[in-house]
């Protein structure tokens, strides 16, 4: 069931915030009545964007301008900016639940247990492209999509329900509960080391082949196209998850040293060859049928 009469602050507009604001104005309460969608947003050009665009939405410049007035804010902010949000805060006694869209959540976690923050549920939108800023915003994005929600074990069941409600019932995403402190390694596994390495062939691609005799294939295009996301973003969560993409890293360079060595080995041999990739199939297969 849809949250409903619930005022929302959106913190940050850009691809993801900017996604949610536009499905959230398929509503027909928020498309049509001022006063139940507030937004911060510290790029004039985004702001700018957003009021041509007549999305009903009253811009401030401080949470605490709507302090007591919403019942919901959602960061779409890195890590780092939402840490600076809640040290500008005081939450005690409040009933605004909150929650996040951050792809790394390791020192907001600790933020929010050290100020005993429990009307926080973290969240994480396994969604949107490799594309920036309010243009690129889509409330198509979460269609098919899955959102990761990490309830403290504190938590109140009525927030995690509001929270729960708000992305499967309004956004329109399905729900996977993940323990908050899986996280940041289940994350580094599948999203930001694989970004890490699109990035590394893309370069690889660029430094080493002439583009005048080069031809663009298909499964090229598929391994590259995430390293057309910002550089700025993916250098901050790399940097906020090293720990765990550092781990990575060396199981990766064992991993190509071994096929590098059974390619030196193998010689006119291919069955040695073929046995890894027949491993690494399986194990693909194995994997997809989690």
């Amino acid at each position: 069931m849809k949250i409903e009469n619930k005022k929302i602050l959106i913190i940050g507009l850009g691809h993801i915030g900017g996604s949610i604001l536009k499905k959230l104005n398929e509503d027909i309460l928020y498309k049509e009545n001022e006063g139940y969608l507030f937004g911060i947003e510290k790029n004039e050009k985004i702001k700018n964007d957003i009021i041509n665009s007549q999305i009903k939405i009253k811009f401030v410049d401080n949470i605490s301008d709507v302090f007591g007035e919403v019942d919901l804010i959602v960061f779409c902010v890195p890590q780092k900016d939402v840490i600076s949000y809640l040290d500008d805060l005081n939450l005690s006694g409040t009933k605004i639940i909150l929650t996040d869209t951050c792809s790394v959540k390791g020192d907001l976690i600790k933020k929010v247990a050290d100020k005993k923050i429990n009307n926080f549920i973290f969240s994480h939108p396994i969604a949107g492209t490799e594309h920036q800023g309010f243009q690129s915003a889509s409330e198509k994005i979460f269609e098919n999509s899955v959102v990761l929600i990490s309830p403290k074990n504190e938590s109140n069941s009525s927030i995690h329900n509001v929270v729960k409600s708000f992305w499967q019932d309004n956004i329109g995403s399905s729900i996977r509960i993940l323990d908050d402190a899986m996280h940041d390694i289940s994350l580094s596994m599948t999203s930001h080391f694989p970004h890490l390495l699109s990035f590394i062939l893309s370069k690889i691609v660029t430094d080493n082949f002439d583009k005048s005799s080069f031809v663009m294939t298909n499964s090229l295009k598929d391994m590259i196209r995430i390293a057309n996301s910002d550089p700025k973003l993916w250098a901050t969560i790399l940097n906020e998850n090293k720990k765990n993409i550092i781990e990575l890293i060396d199981i990766f360079q064992s991993e190509i040293e071994s096929v590098k060595e059974v390619l030196i080995s193998s010689n006119s041999d291919v069955k040695k060859t073929e046995d890894l990739l027949e491993e690494s199939q399986w194990h693909n297969e194995n994997f997809k049928s989690k």
